[in-house]
């Protein structure tokens, strides 16, 4: 139908550039103070009042508690003093109807008035519980405070921390956040094998469970509070006796909670689709993995009219304005001609600004009214140019499914509501039927990555002849549900679920913006749900009952199930099932029946995939040295590249030395210890996994080791795990190193953007520069263009779309482009980039974008090949686990997931390099720049 011209994409982060910060954590995180970045202390926060005071947090790494470091709290001028805060808010599902405790060791120095530690809980409606510890007098040495609390059943949040008045300096550390044990276990079913027909109804209704939970748009659904189905639907499992008492017992379960949905034995005999119109047929529809987090850009769930905009994309044409940096503080104003033609009811277009800083990082966004008209209208925008602005980048969107036209831009500057100039765009009406390249419009990515079409219009055209069109058929959108599709599954040996993915649903009077939102919906009308457990009023989910493990297992093999982003082969998924169903029946520990949860995690083969709970210290310590393979032997080797003190003075105590190798621990040889697969992305990764994975435990565990010295000696020695995990691992901790007058090394896992820009002038007088990306980082792409003089493509985000069950992907949201090299101060000269198993996320995302424009020699060993991040997802009974929720691609849309990046000059670690405690990517750099 339209032509589609040349092609140049552009790099842009165009439709929410809200910083999604959030003040509330799932579970506790960071109690330790070990984990943080430029001195801002993860997961807790400092008050803006308490600043305001002249107060200050900050780390401090003379004498801490425990671990290398504690948080100080000081106060720093001579202002009135105030109170300060220094907190972490946590949701407060789990902990309803529970007493919880707090507990932290705290120090004083110079001052005789003592902090208090405190303990609150809010709800909604901002009613607030609270507690704090008791007067106690501290000193410069460490003292236990606790703190209890009754959490109300309406809480929402609970918040803990210190509180403090006066002039003196507290140190906080090793703190502690749990339930104070109680006489749930009254409550609680004991463990106990499961029976052969239990077991199939637990399979069958857990099959059940997440299709309708997840895929089913009924109202009661949609409202249901799916910890009471859940109990519910695990208790009915003792009035199963056959596969027809499956059938029976579901249907009637299910009759009022979904009434569309049908089991039955035949496969042939399925639900009936509702005679479904475009308008009012309703699908639910997700954004990433479903989590009971707050909505954020990972992840979004909701209920949808199926005739609207499934297309999450935009069409997108772009325009830069150059040199607005004498302009600030000034106003600028756009205004189009605009309208939409054979466009669905929820489509819509618009012109917008995007104001950029010097680096091309966003600094404000102005966008006009929505663009709905069928008819030719003028839309507006004016916004004040901010400070810091050096260019502007005009924004023509259309989303949705139909035409889009717009023409006749015009640009103007004001100055006290008079204009002074005109800014005049290339092809501002759109008569030059010219490629869409540089010297035009440009075409941002995801208008290719929508399926949008741009093209000249000379059949619509508000004056002149021609116009811009944006174009997208309802067609193109790839796996979207059909009106009158009917799911259909068998869920056991010869039980078939079916139900109808979208539902009739009748919509109440109002307009009704973007989607169709449940308090807009009158669903069709159902008996009302019996949502009795059979459980205490005073019961609790927990561990230690039988019910809720069954319940919690079921809850993460349907997250496998639907949305794991790694392939899972579907008969190890139901083998799964089973396996794991029997086992946490029978489970008596809170250690096994989190090992029975990573066991079911581990077939998705995702890296990030993991699971935890609250209080676990069973991997808080490790062994004093890393366990390095080389050629299927396992050895000793340092935990820090930088210092060994920890660790060496740690073996010389055990007489063992770097490179020893291990024959055997606790009487089992390496090879049956670490020959478990778990993972096809990096053999190298698999074997450092499995190998980290037994080397943390509990404080002050032992392994008892059979080693090898180099001479041939075998001895035998028993080692403990008294070490925190986070302080051995094989890294480099200097951030800057000057190893000539002409070399210097960066490493990225210790710096971000606007640390690289406060010495750029000292890196421009650098020629050689090795840049170490051995470790997740936060230094963006845009780092390549202080190298390169010309444009590159950006590696590429992909974010999936889920409308159906079994991960059957409505589409993919890809966010990538281009960066525009930069005027500013350039660094010249050869670049040298490390690589090994550690480089994952951001740092396996830009290793990618190096290898791809050939910016310099990647050093070392392969990539992590993995999911690009991972989100977390709560369970109950202080349970959580992470999935991956990003796939990552290099710049020529080679996937990362399981096609690690290779380096181009390859390392081997030698027995050798461990003796001596050599970095041999670090040795390698180095001889490549000469």
């Amino acid at each position: 139908m339209k032509t589609r011209l040349s092609l140049f994409i552009i790099f842009l982060l165009l439709f929410d550039f809200s910083n999604n910060i959030y003040a509330q954590l799932l579970t506790p995180y960071n109690l330790d103070f070990e984990e943080n970045y430029f001195n801002n202390i993860t997961g807790w926060t400092l008050s803006r009042r308490s600043e305001e005071n002249g107060f200050l947090v900050s780390i401090d790494q003379n004498s801490p508690f425990s671990g290398r470091q504690s948080a100080r709290l000081e106060h720093t001028s001579k202002k009135n003093i105030g109170n300060a805060t220094f907190s972490q808010t946590i949701d407060a599902s789990i902990y309803r109807n529970r007493q919880v405790k707090f507990s932290a060791w705290l120090r004083l120095e110079g001052d005789i008035n003592s902090p208090a530690i405190f303990l609150s809980s809010r709800t909604v409606d901002m009613k607030i519980a609270q507690n704090q510890s008791d007067n106690t007098v501290l000193s410069t040495q460490w003292t236990k405070l606790e703190v209890v609390l009754d959490i109300p059943k309406e809480a929402k949040t609970i918040t803990y921390g210190l509180t403090y008045n006066s002039r003196g300096t507290v140190f906080i550390d090793d703190c502690n956040f749990d339930f104070v044990r109680d006489g749930d276990s009254a409550y609680y079913e004991k463990p106990n094998p499961l029976e052969e027909y239990e077991l199939k109804y637990l399979t069958a209704f857990a099959k059940s469970y997440g299709h309708i939970k997840y895929f089913c748009a009924n109202k009661t659904v949609v409202d249901a509070d799916w910890h009471d189905v859940l109990l519910k639907g695990i208790n009915l499992r003792k009035n199963v006796k056959s596969e027809e008492d499956i059938i029976s017992v579901l249907n009637k379960f299910y009759s009022t909670l979904a009434p569309q949905v049908m089991l039955s034995n035949d496969k042939n005999n399925i639900a009936k689709s509702q005679p479904q119109t475009h308008r009012f047929s309703v699908l639910k529809i997700y954004k990433g993995i479903p989590t009971n987090l707050v909505e954020n850009y990972l992840t979004e769930n909701k209920t949808v009219s199926l005739s609207s905009s499934l297309n999450d994309k935009k069409g997108v044409v772009v325009q830069y304005i150059e040199n607005l940096a004498p302009h600030s503080g000034r106003e600028i104003t756009a205004s189009v001609n605009a309208k939409l033609k054979e466009a669905s009811k929820f489509s819509k277009a618009n012109i917008a600004i995007r104001f950029e800083d010097v680096m091309g990082d966003f600094i404000d966004y102005k966008q006009s009214d929505d663009i709905v008209s069928k008819k030719w209208q003028k839309y507006n925008i004016s916004h004040k140019i901010p400070d810091a602005t050096t260019r502007a980048l005009v924004i023509l969107s259309f989303n949705g499914y139909g035409e889009a036209y717009f023409d006749d831009i015009q640009i103007n500057l004001k100055e006290n509501n008079q204009n002074i100039a005109k800014i005049n765009l290339n092809n501002k009406s759109f008569e030059k039927h010219i490629p869409f390249d540089k010297d035009n419009w440009l075409i941002a990515n995801e208008t290719i990555r929508g399926k949008y079409e741009v093209s000249y219009s000379t059949k619509e055209k508000y004056e002149g002849k021609s116009s811009l069109l944006i174009y997208s058929d309802p067609a193109s959108l790839p796996n979207s549900p059909k009106y009158g599709e009917i799911i259909t599954e068998k869920i056991a040996g010869n039980v078939f679920l079916s139900f109808p993915i979208a539902i009739e649903a009748d919509i109440e009077e109002g307009r009704i913006n973007d989607s169709v939102y449940v308090d807009y919906i009158t669903y069709p009308k159902a008996a009302e749900f019996d949502f009795s457990t059979g459980k205490n009023d005073n019961f609790n989910f927990s561990w230690q009952d039988r019910t809720s493990r069954i319940a919690m297992f079921i809850e993460v093999w349907n997250l496998l199930k639907h949305f794991s982003l790694t392939n899972i082969n579907a008969d190890s998924l139901n083998n799964a099932l089973e396996k794991g169903l029997k086992a946490v029946a029978i489970s008596n520990s809170k250690i096994d029946f989190r090992n029975i949860l990573q066991d079911l995690l581990d077939i998705s083969e995702d890296i990030r995939a993991r699971v935890w709970f609250n209080d676990d210290n069973s991997q808080k310590y490790s062994l004093p040295f890393i366990i390095e393979k080389i050629d299927d032997r396992f050895f000793v080797a340092s935990g820090n590249l930088d210092r060994n003190d920890i660790d060496f003075y740690e073996l010389t105590q055990n007489k063992i030395n770097f490179g020893d190798e291990i024959i055997e621990i606790n009487g089992k040889t390496t090879e049956e210890l670490f020959g478990n697969k778990i993972t096809k992305s990096n053999k190298k990764w698999k074997n450092i996994r499995e190998v980290m994975l037994y080397r943390v435990g509990e404080e002050n565990s032992s392994l008892k080791f059979k080693l090898k010295r180099n001479d041939g000696e075998i001895f035998e020695q028993t080692l403990v795990r008294n070490i925190k995990s986070n302080f051995v691992t094989r890294q480099k901790t200097s951030p800057i190193v000057k190893i000539d007058p002409n070399t210097i090394y960066l490493n990225f896992s210790y710096m971000d953007d606007k640390y690289i820009n406060s010495y750029i002038d000292t890196l421009a007088t650098y020629k050689n520069f090795i840049i170490d990306l051995r470790g997740d980082i936060i230094v963006s792409e845009a780092f390549i263009s202080l190298i390169l003089d010309k444009h590159f493509e950006s590696s590429q985000i992909c974010l999936p779309f889920f409308a159906k069950p079994n991960k059957e992907l409505m589409t993919y949201y890809k966010q990538s482009g281009v960066y525009a090299p930069v005027e500013t101060k350039k660094l010249d000269g050869k670049f040298i980039f490390l690589t090994d198993w550690q480089t994952s996320g951001n740092s396996e995302l830009f290793a990618s974008v190096v290898k791809d424009t050939k910016v310099g020699k990647i050093v070392g060993q392969a990539t992590q090949g993995a999911l690009v991040s991972s989100i977390t997802i709560r369970l109950d009974a202080d349970f959580s686990i992470s999935l991956g929720t990003v796939y990552g691609y290099s710049p020529k849309g080679k996937a990362l997931l399981n096609a690690p990046v290779e380096p181009d000059i390859p390392v081997k670690t030698t027995i050798e390099d461990l003796k001596n405690n050599i970095d041999p990517i670090f040795e390698a750099a180095i001889k490549a720049l000469k």
